[in-house]
Protein backbone atom coordinates (compact mmCIF):
# COMPACT_ATOMS: atom_id res chain seq x y z
CA UNK A 1 0.00 0.00 0.00
CA UNK A 2 1.34 3.43 -0.88
CA UNK A 3 2.21 5.88 1.88
CA UNK A 4 0.06 8.59 0.29
CA UNK A 5 -3.04 6.49 0.96
CA UNK A 6 -1.92 5.52 4.44
CA UNK A 7 -1.20 9.11 5.43
CA UNK A 8 -4.90 9.94 5.17
CA UNK A 9 -5.94 7.14 7.55
CA UNK A 10 -5.73 7.51 11.33
CA UNK A 11 -5.49 4.44 13.56
CA UNK A 12 -5.62 3.84 17.31
CA UNK A 13 -3.72 0.72 18.38
CA UNK A 14 -4.23 -1.15 21.66
CA UNK A 15 -3.75 -4.55 23.27
CA UNK A 16 -4.01 -6.38 26.60
CA UNK A 17 -0.40 -7.58 26.78
CA UNK A 18 0.95 -4.15 27.70
CA UNK A 19 2.28 -1.08 25.95
CA UNK A 20 5.92 -2.20 26.17
CA UNK A 21 5.28 -5.63 24.63
CA UNK A 22 7.33 -6.19 21.47
CA UNK A 23 4.33 -7.44 19.48
CA UNK A 24 2.43 -4.14 19.60
CA UNK A 25 5.59 -2.06 19.19
CA UNK A 26 6.49 -3.97 16.02
CA UNK A 27 2.95 -3.64 14.67
CA UNK A 28 2.98 0.08 15.47
CA UNK A 29 6.25 0.52 13.58
CA UNK A 30 4.99 -1.40 10.56
CA UNK A 31 1.77 0.61 10.41
CA UNK A 32 3.75 3.85 10.55
CA UNK A 33 6.09 2.59 7.83
CA UNK A 34 3.01 1.89 5.69
CA UNK A 35 2.08 5.56 6.00
CA UNK A 36 -0.67 5.41 8.62
CA UNK A 37 -1.14 8.05 11.32
CA UNK A 38 -1.02 5.82 14.41
CA UNK A 39 -1.52 6.39 18.13
CA UNK A 40 -0.57 3.50 20.41
CA UNK A 41 -2.68 3.55 23.58
CA UNK A 42 -2.27 0.43 25.69
CA UNK A 43 -2.12 -0.65 29.35
CA UNK A 44 0.95 0.24 31.39
CA UNK A 45 1.07 -3.37 32.58
CA UNK A 46 -0.27 -6.67 31.16
CA UNK A 47 -4.04 -6.85 31.55
CA UNK A 48 -5.07 -10.17 30.02
CA UNK A 49 -8.44 -11.72 30.87
CA UNK A 50 -10.08 -8.58 32.26
CA UNK A 51 -12.72 -8.51 29.53
CA UNK A 52 -14.67 -5.28 29.09
CA UNK A 53 -13.71 -3.81 32.46
CA UNK A 54 -13.31 -0.04 32.13
CA UNK A 55 -11.68 1.75 35.06
CA UNK A 56 -10.31 5.25 35.33
CA UNK A 57 -6.50 5.16 35.30
CA UNK A 58 -4.53 5.80 38.49
CA UNK A 59 -0.89 6.81 39.08
CA UNK A 60 1.74 4.10 39.40
CA UNK A 61 2.32 4.63 43.10
CA UNK A 62 3.70 1.18 43.91
CA UNK A 63 4.67 -0.24 40.52
CA UNK A 64 6.76 0.48 37.48
CA UNK A 65 5.38 0.11 33.97
CA UNK A 66 5.83 -3.19 32.16
CA UNK A 67 9.50 -4.14 31.70
CA UNK A 68 10.43 -1.04 33.76
CA UNK A 69 9.38 1.10 30.80
CA UNK A 70 8.33 3.86 33.20
CA UNK A 71 9.45 4.37 36.81
CA UNK A 72 7.50 3.95 40.02
CA UNK A 73 5.57 7.12 40.75
CA UNK A 74 4.75 7.81 37.10
CA UNK A 75 1.42 9.49 36.25
CA UNK A 76 -1.69 7.55 35.33
CA UNK A 77 -1.21 8.36 31.64
CA UNK A 78 2.18 8.90 30.07
CA UNK A 79 4.10 8.82 26.83
CA UNK A 80 7.30 7.47 25.38
CA UNK A 81 10.07 10.05 25.79
CA UNK A 82 11.09 9.96 22.13
CA UNK A 83 7.71 9.24 20.55
CA UNK A 84 4.69 10.95 22.15
CA UNK A 85 2.34 8.86 19.99
CA UNK A 86 3.16 5.82 22.11
CA UNK A 87 0.97 6.22 25.19
CA UNK A 88 0.51 4.08 28.27
CA UNK A 89 -2.64 4.10 30.39
CA UNK A 90 -2.44 2.60 33.88
CA UNK A 91 -5.75 0.80 33.61
CA UNK A 92 -7.52 -1.83 31.53
CA UNK A 93 -7.39 -2.42 27.75
CA UNK A 94 -10.86 -0.94 27.27
CA UNK A 95 -9.91 2.16 29.28
CA UNK A 96 -6.74 2.55 27.22
CA UNK A 97 -8.79 2.30 24.03
CA UNK A 98 -11.36 4.79 25.32
CA UNK A 99 -8.66 7.30 26.25
CA UNK A 100 -6.79 6.70 23.01
CA UNK A 101 -9.90 7.41 20.96
CA UNK A 102 -10.41 10.58 23.00
CA UNK A 103 -7.02 11.86 21.86
CA UNK A 104 -8.35 12.22 18.32
CA UNK A 105 -10.39 15.16 17.11
CA UNK A 106 -12.91 15.38 14.27
CA UNK A 107 -14.85 12.28 15.25
CA UNK A 108 -12.07 9.97 16.32
CA UNK A 109 -9.72 7.70 14.37
CA UNK A 110 -10.68 6.02 11.12
CA UNK A 111 -9.83 2.56 12.40
CA UNK A 112 -8.93 0.70 15.60
CA UNK A 113 -6.56 -2.27 15.77
CA UNK A 114 -5.59 -4.40 18.75
CA UNK A 115 -2.80 -6.92 19.24
CA UNK A 116 -1.23 -8.98 17.93
CA UNK A 117 -2.00 -10.88 21.12
CA UNK A 118 0.73 -13.27 22.22
CA UNK A 119 -1.75 -16.18 22.32
CA UNK A 120 -4.91 -16.98 20.31
CA UNK A 121 -8.29 -15.51 21.16
CA UNK A 122 -10.51 -18.39 20.14
CA UNK A 123 -13.99 -19.36 21.27
CA UNK A 124 -15.03 -18.28 24.74
CA UNK A 125 -11.66 -16.60 25.25
CA UNK A 126 -13.14 -13.62 23.45
CA UNK A 127 -15.41 -12.79 26.37
CA UNK A 128 -12.44 -12.32 28.69
CA UNK A 129 -9.93 -11.07 26.14
CA UNK A 130 -8.94 -7.46 26.66
CA UNK A 131 -7.62 -7.45 23.10
CA UNK A 132 -10.99 -8.38 21.63
CA UNK A 133 -13.04 -6.33 24.09
CA UNK A 134 -10.97 -3.20 23.40
CA UNK A 135 -11.72 -3.67 19.70
CA UNK A 136 -15.40 -4.19 20.55
CA UNK A 137 -15.41 -0.92 22.50
CA UNK A 138 -14.17 0.93 19.44
CA UNK A 139 -16.69 -0.76 17.14
CA UNK A 140 -19.56 0.06 19.50
CA UNK A 141 -18.51 3.70 19.24
CA UNK A 142 -18.58 3.81 15.47
CA UNK A 143 -14.95 2.91 14.75
CA UNK A 144 -14.34 -0.21 12.65
CA UNK A 145 -11.97 -2.51 14.49
CA UNK A 146 -9.60 -5.41 13.90
CA UNK A 147 -8.34 -7.68 16.70
CA UNK A 148 -5.24 -9.75 15.90
CA UNK A 149 -3.78 -12.73 17.78
CA UNK A 150 -0.99 -15.22 17.19
CA UNK A 151 1.28 -17.67 19.00
CA UNK A 152 4.39 -16.56 20.82
CA UNK A 153 5.98 -15.45 24.03
CA UNK A 154 6.19 -12.13 25.79
CA UNK A 155 9.20 -10.05 24.72
CA UNK A 156 10.29 -6.65 26.04
CA UNK A 157 10.24 -3.64 23.75
CA UNK A 158 14.02 -3.18 24.02
CA UNK A 159 15.00 -6.74 23.04
CA UNK A 160 15.59 -8.19 19.58
CA UNK A 161 12.19 -8.88 17.99
CA UNK A 162 11.53 -12.63 17.70
CA UNK A 163 10.58 -13.90 14.26
CA UNK A 164 6.94 -14.46 15.19
CA UNK A 165 6.47 -10.80 16.15
CA UNK A 166 7.94 -9.67 12.84
CA UNK A 167 5.76 -12.05 10.83
CA UNK A 168 2.54 -11.28 12.69
CA UNK A 169 3.11 -7.52 12.53
CA UNK A 170 3.67 -7.70 8.78
CA UNK A 171 0.63 -9.95 8.28
CA UNK A 172 -1.59 -7.70 10.41
CA UNK A 173 -0.39 -4.62 8.53
CA UNK A 174 -1.12 -6.28 5.19
CA UNK A 175 -4.58 -7.33 6.39
CA UNK A 176 -5.27 -3.80 7.63
CA UNK A 177 -4.25 -2.38 4.27
CA UNK A 178 -6.53 -4.83 2.46
CA UNK A 179 -9.48 -3.49 4.46
CA UNK A 180 -8.46 0.14 3.97
CA UNK A 181 -7.84 -0.25 0.24
CA UNK A 182 -11.49 -1.26 -0.22
CA UNK A 183 -12.53 2.21 0.93
CA UNK A 184 -15.04 3.42 3.49
CA UNK A 185 -17.05 2.13 5.17
CA UNK A 186 -14.25 -0.24 6.10
CA UNK A 187 -16.65 -2.56 7.93
CA UNK A 188 -20.39 -2.64 8.60
CA UNK A 189 -21.45 -0.50 11.55
CA UNK A 190 -20.87 -2.13 14.93
CA UNK A 191 -18.68 -4.90 13.53
CA UNK A 192 -15.17 -6.01 14.47
CA UNK A 193 -13.05 -8.74 12.95
CA UNK A 194 -11.25 -11.23 15.17
CA UNK A 195 -8.21 -12.60 13.32
CA UNK A 196 -6.19 -15.53 14.69
CA UNK A 197 -2.93 -16.66 13.09
CA UNK A 198 -1.44 -20.12 13.34
CA UNK A 199 2.10 -20.48 14.72
CA UNK A 200 5.15 -19.17 12.90
CA UNK A 201 7.29 -22.21 12.05
CA UNK A 202 10.09 -23.16 9.67
CA UNK A 203 7.36 -23.74 7.09
CA UNK A 204 5.09 -20.79 7.95
CA UNK A 205 7.67 -18.05 8.26
CA UNK A 206 6.39 -15.06 6.31
CA UNK A 207 3.31 -12.88 6.28
CA UNK A 208 2.56 -13.99 2.72
CA UNK A 209 2.45 -17.65 3.75
CA UNK A 210 -0.80 -17.30 5.68
CA UNK A 211 -4.12 -18.07 4.01
CA UNK A 212 -7.32 -16.76 5.60
CA UNK A 213 -10.40 -18.84 6.36
CA UNK A 214 -13.68 -17.26 7.46
CA UNK A 215 -14.78 -19.00 10.64
CA UNK A 216 -17.16 -18.78 13.56
CA UNK A 217 -15.79 -17.92 16.98
CA UNK A 218 -18.61 -19.61 18.88
CA UNK A 219 -20.37 -22.92 18.19
CA UNK A 220 -23.68 -22.78 16.35
CA UNK A 221 -26.61 -24.04 18.40
CA UNK A 222 -28.79 -26.64 16.65
CA UNK A 223 -32.11 -25.18 15.44
CA UNK A 224 -31.45 -21.87 17.25
CA UNK A 225 -28.51 -20.48 15.24
CA UNK A 226 -29.41 -19.29 11.76
CA UNK A 227 -27.31 -20.17 8.74
CA UNK A 228 -23.96 -18.48 8.21
CA UNK A 229 -22.93 -16.90 4.93
CA UNK A 230 -22.87 -19.41 2.10
CA UNK A 231 -19.27 -20.10 1.08
CA UNK A 232 -17.09 -23.04 0.13
CA UNK A 233 -20.24 -25.03 -0.67
CA UNK A 234 -21.64 -24.76 2.87
CA UNK A 235 -23.90 -22.47 4.87
CA UNK A 236 -22.15 -23.18 8.17
CA UNK A 237 -18.69 -21.76 8.80
CA UNK A 238 -16.06 -23.88 10.56
CA UNK A 239 -15.16 -23.10 14.15
CA UNK A 240 -11.96 -21.10 14.53
CA UNK A 241 -10.53 -23.69 16.93
CA UNK A 242 -11.03 -26.38 14.28
CA UNK A 243 -9.28 -24.55 11.45
CA UNK A 244 -5.76 -24.66 12.86
CA UNK A 245 -4.72 -28.34 13.10
CA UNK A 246 -4.47 -29.87 16.54
CA UNK A 247 -0.90 -31.02 15.86
CA UNK A 248 0.32 -27.55 14.91
CA UNK A 249 3.13 -27.66 17.46
CA UNK A 250 4.32 -31.11 16.38
CA UNK A 251 7.60 -30.43 14.57
CA UNK A 252 7.35 -33.58 12.46
CA UNK A 253 3.89 -32.62 11.20
CA UNK A 254 4.52 -28.94 10.51
CA UNK A 255 5.71 -29.42 6.93
CA UNK A 256 2.31 -30.90 6.06
CA UNK A 257 0.27 -28.19 7.76
CA UNK A 258 -1.20 -25.36 5.76
CA UNK A 259 -0.40 -21.88 7.07
CA UNK A 260 -3.86 -20.75 8.08
CA UNK A 261 -5.45 -17.82 9.86
CA UNK A 262 -9.10 -17.39 10.82
CA UNK A 263 -11.31 -14.34 10.35
CA UNK A 264 -14.44 -14.16 12.51
CA UNK A 265 -17.06 -11.45 12.00
CA UNK A 266 -18.14 -10.27 15.44
CA UNK A 267 -21.10 -8.16 16.57
CA UNK A 268 -19.54 -5.67 18.98
CA UNK A 269 -22.71 -5.32 21.05
CA UNK A 270 -22.66 -8.96 22.12
CA UNK A 271 -19.09 -9.95 21.17
CA UNK A 272 -20.55 -13.00 19.44
CA UNK A 273 -20.72 -14.06 15.80
CA UNK A 274 -22.53 -11.63 13.53
CA UNK A 275 -25.31 -12.71 11.18
CA UNK A 276 -24.92 -13.94 7.61
CA UNK A 277 -25.60 -10.50 6.14
CA UNK A 278 -22.68 -8.99 8.03
CA UNK A 279 -20.49 -11.99 7.21
CA UNK A 280 -21.29 -11.56 3.50
CA UNK A 281 -20.40 -7.85 3.62
CA UNK A 282 -17.00 -8.69 5.09
CA UNK A 283 -16.47 -11.59 2.70
CA UNK A 284 -16.99 -9.20 -0.20
CA UNK A 285 -14.38 -6.86 1.29
CA UNK A 286 -11.90 -9.72 1.49
CA UNK A 287 -12.66 -11.06 -1.98
CA UNK A 288 -9.64 -12.95 -3.28
CA UNK A 289 -8.03 -13.16 0.14
CA UNK A 290 -10.11 -15.98 1.65
CA UNK A 291 -9.60 -19.68 1.06
CA UNK A 292 -11.55 -22.85 1.76
CA UNK A 293 -10.48 -25.68 4.02
CA UNK A 294 -9.22 -28.67 2.08
CA UNK A 295 -10.47 -31.26 4.56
Amino acid sequence: MGSLVGASVSIVAGNDDGWAEMSIRTFYSDLKAAGYDVLLSAPAEPQSSVGDLDLNPIPLVFDTCQFDSCPKGSPAIGHNETDPKMQYVHSTPVAAMRIGIGNFTNGGPDLAVTGPNTMPNWGLAGILSGTEQAAAYAAKHGIPALAFSGWGKSTAWNKKPPSHDLVYAAAATNFTSTIVDQGKPYLPDGILLNINYGPVTDYCNSSEAFKYVMARQYPALPIVTKHDVSTCGRDRLPLDVDVIPKDLLDKAAQKDIHCLATVSVIDARTVTDANATMQKAVMDKLDGMLTCLTN
